[in-house]
């Protein structure tokens, strides 16, 4: 199984935001790009690169996630980041 750790960058991705605070059925999966990883220890982030089609035309942003309690997590509540997939 990788990790994010172990990701290079450009790699495309499935992730699971696993929203355990945000209520039942509030987690999603999404594909994104790995970008970087920066720090280390607790201090690590990792950049991705998400293309949004929901809207009008088609969006690209970068958005980090960070460690929390050894494990990786995203948004203001640490809600827990899982790597599902290296895609192809």
């Amino acid at each position: 199984m990788k990790r994010i750790d172990s990701l290079q960058p450009e790699t495309p991705v499935r992730l699971k935001f696993c929203a355990e605070f945000q209520g039942k059925d509030a987690a999603y999966e999404e594909d994104a790009v790995f970008v970087k990883l920066e720090g280390s220890g607790n201090e690590r982030r990792a950049t991705f690169r998400t293309t949004d089609t929901s809207w009008s035309g088609e969006y690209t942003y970068e958005w980090r996630a960070y460690r929390f309690n050894g494990r990786w997590a995203y948004g203001s509540s640490a809600e827990t980041l899982r790597l599902l997939e290296v895609k192809a």
